[in-house]
């Protein structure tokens, strides 16, 4: 029961208040119940002890993200890979934000998809979204060439043979 967990970390936290792993925790905790405020509060405590460690900033992203704010979700996707470059997840979700953003920057999205796909090209997720981006983007060569890879990682997705008929 994650109530349970963070009053116990909100117990500590009042303890000790410069414990990043345990506001991190706290807001993991938060998150979990879907109350991305508090998560989101939490996270950046824990940003604030410790500005170093990428899964404040990831997670902080996803609670961001979940709660509607995609502009503030595409810069801590942004503080994590400035940290750690070498994981995909952290360019999938600062795209998906950047798709879902008010302006909609399919450039970046695209920029960021690409560099995934160069750190894991077994993904057919990755290729299927930089492939929406692309089409978007009104690069439908570049597109049809996404999802078709998309297709052949795994035939049994319908909206991948969907979008690259269109």
């Amino acid at each position: 029961n994650y109530d349970s967990a963070i009053k116990r970390f909100e117990d500590a936290i009042s303890i000790s208040d410069n414990d990043d792993e345990c506001f991190f925790l706290c807001g993991r905790s938060y998150y979990n119940n879907e109350n991305y405020d508090k998560a989101i509060e939490k996270f950046k405590q824990a940003i604030k002890i410790n500005n170093t460690n990428e899964k404040f900033f990831y997670w902080c992203g996803l609670a961001l993200y979940n709660n509607g704010n995609s502009d503030g979700a595409i810069e801590m996707f942004g503080n994590a890979i400035n940290i750690d470059n070498t994981n995909p997840d952290y360019f999938y979700l600062r795209w998906i934000s950047y798709y879902n953003s008010e302006n909609s920057d399919y450039v970046s999205a695209i920029e960021d998809f690409e560099h995934a796909i160069e750190l894991s090209d077994n993904n057919d997720e990755y290729y299927y979204w930089c492939g929406l981006a692309y089409q978007h983007n009104e690069e439908y060569d570049a597109a049809i060439e996404k999802f078709e890879k998309a297709i052949k990682l795994n035939d049994k997705d319908a909206n991948y043979f969907y979008f690259c008929g269109l």
